[in-house]
C-alpha cells in the first residue's frame, strides 16, 4: 500500500461525502478566468461575504482578492498562525 492508494485517491470521495464537488476542468478554467487564474473568484466572492456579513463589502473583498493573488504569502503566515485555534467548534 502506498501513500497514494492510502490517502491520496481517497480524498475526491472523502470531499463528495461531505458536499463538496468535482469541477471539470473546462468549468475551473472558466472559473479561473483562464490557466493563470488562481481562485474561483465568484466562488470566494460569496463565500467570504457570507462568512463575514457586516463586516467585510464587495469593493474589500475584491480588494483582499487582488492582494492575496499578488502576494498569498501574508495570509499563508496567517493560516500557521499559532494565535489561530487548533479546532473549530461546529
Amino acid at each position: 500500500m502506498s501513500e497514494r492508494s492510502a490517502v491520496q485517491d481517497p480524498i475526491p470521495k472523502y470531499a463528495e461525502q461531505i458536499g463538496w464537488q468535482c469541477v471539470p476542468t473546462d468549468h475551473a478554467q472558466t472559473l479561473l478566468g483562464g490557466m493563470e487564474g488562481k481562485f474561483f473568484t465568484a466562488v470566494l466572492t460569496t463565500q467570504i461575504l457570507a462568512l463575514n456579513p457586516g463586516v467585510l463589502n464587495i469593493e474589500r473583498t475584491q480588494m483582499e482578492q487582488l492582494a492575496l493573488a499578488a502576494d498569498p504569502s501574508p495570509a499563508l503566515r496567517a493560516l500557521h498562525s499559532p494565535d489561530l485555534p487548533q479546532s473549530v467548534p461546529r
